[in-house]
């Protein structure tokens, strides 16, 4: 599958059937993160691969009730960064600089990639999980706390999202299954802005 094929077959589907997460496939998953660009190559990205049934047990108890679909997936993926990994890019600076203290350089706003970085990292992830014919589901609503306590991340690591890994099923009783809002997105791509939306030429706005 291309690349161009894979972004345009990527879904956030919600209805799964088991499926087997072998090592090859954690592999490949890891390797596209890995491969992925990131400012001043800090690649601040850290990746909790968790297939062990009884911790995707525990998971679940941290989701609310509108991402408890996420129980039947088979592989949960804890992504992770932290400023400290970081590149800074300081406003007043030629060049960019990874600095533990960035107050040193005063007043001036300073933009931490690592949060864009890690955004890549996962798109990736993301690509190659649909090249291998499996979802990852990205989601933001969980109890950070809980997540942390379970897989034992380090508190000076923000847990940014879960992405939810699974075999997609069209099956009528797993989509039924769903909460009758989350159905119709099981076979129909929700709405996307149209381009000009968002894209501008030369000008914010324009």
């Amino acid at each position: 599958m291309d690349v161009t094929e894979a972004i345009r077959q990527r879904r956030a589907y919600r209805a799964f059937i088991p499926s087997e997460i072998t090592d090859d496939v954690i592999d490949s998953l890891a390797e596209a993160a890995r491969l992925s660009p990131s400012a001043l190559n800090m690649q601040p990205w850290r990746f909790v691969f968790v297939t062990d049934r009884s911790v995707i047990h525990q998971l679940v108890t941290t989701l609310p009730s509108y991402n408890e679909w996420a129980r039947n997936a088979s592989m949960f993926i804890a992504v992770c960064s932290s400023e400290d990994m970081d590149a800074i890019v300081h406003e007043d600076q030629d060049v960019r600089k990874y600095v533990e203290h960035p107050s040193q350089f005063g007043e001036s706003p300073d933009r931490p990639m690592c949060l864009f970085d890690l955004g890549i990292a996962s798109g990736f992830i993301m690509l190659q999980a649909t090249a291998l014919g499996l979802v990852a589901h990205p989601i933001g609503g969980y109890m950070e706390s809980g997540v942390k306590k379970i897989l034992g991340v380090p508190d000076k690591l923000m847990v940014c999202a879960l992405l939810i890994v699974g075999t997609h099923t069209t099956d009528p009783a797993a989509i039924a299954a769903l909460p009758e809002d989350l159905r119709k997105d099981e076979s129909k791509r929700p709405a996307r802005l149209a381009i000009d939306r968002f894209v501008f030429r030369d000008r914010y706005g324009g």
